[in-house]
């Protein structure tokens, strides 16, 4: 199987993506974005939940070939919020960033993603997985939005004196606040350079 290798897109291009999609399709930008709704309600794509996708087939979710459905692991679903919320965002990338190839293959069932995972190279699978899990964090943790946050709770957190390289840890209500993990959320933070790197 030939694979077209994956646009060249840099982080910033994605992020202007992912940030441009947001304001087409839910303007307000009140955290946590609304992954499902937006999926479902907004672009009609259907969410299907699939028992056993990650125990049998090592996959959280993935997109179908016509872009109308995400499925998704009903384990991870109903257990693991945030890493739900990253999977939907991520296979809504694959839907904007990789729509060609996503209709030029047709994946109907979970055997023909690990096929296409089997016959792609591993460099090029990579960089379109890449790409989606760039598309997924910035959707989920919008730059602007993180910004203002970020600032709100440092102020706080300076409040109560707390030195500067410590305030990491304090960060938890930023977690509550977009629904994400802390790796997806230091990520931003660093790529918006809010921290060291």
């Amino acid at each position: 199987m030939t694979v077209s290798p994956a646009k060249p897109l840099t982080y910033k291009q994605i992020i202007k993506i992912a940030e441009g999609f947001l304001k087409e399709h839910y303007s307000s930008l009140r955290i946590p974005i609304p992954i499902e709704e937006i999926i479902e309600l907004e672009l009609g794509i259907k969410i299907t939940a699939y028992n056993g996708l990650k125990k049998n087939f090592d996959i959280d979710g993935f997109l179908s070939g016509d872009c109308s459905e995400i499925v998704i692991d009903n384990g991870v679903f109903i257990k693991f919020k945030e890493r739900a919320r990253f999977t939907l965002a991520h296979e809504l990338g694959h839907s904007v960033l990789h729509r060609e190839l996503y209709e030029h293959l047709n994946f109907k069932t979970p055997e023909d993603v690990v096929n296409f995972q089997d016959a792609i190279s591993e460099e090029n699978y990579g960089w379109y997985e890449y790409q989606a899990n760039v598309f997924a964090a910035g959707l989920l943790v919008p730059s602007e939005i993180l910004k203002i946050e970020y600032d709100l709770a440092v102020k706080e957190i300076k409040k109560i004196n707390k030195e500067e390289e410590f305030i990491v840890p304090y960060l938890e209500s930023l977690l509550n606040k977009f629904e994400v993990s802390s790796y997806v959320l230091i990520q931003r933070l660093r790529k918006e350079h809010l921290l060291g790197s």
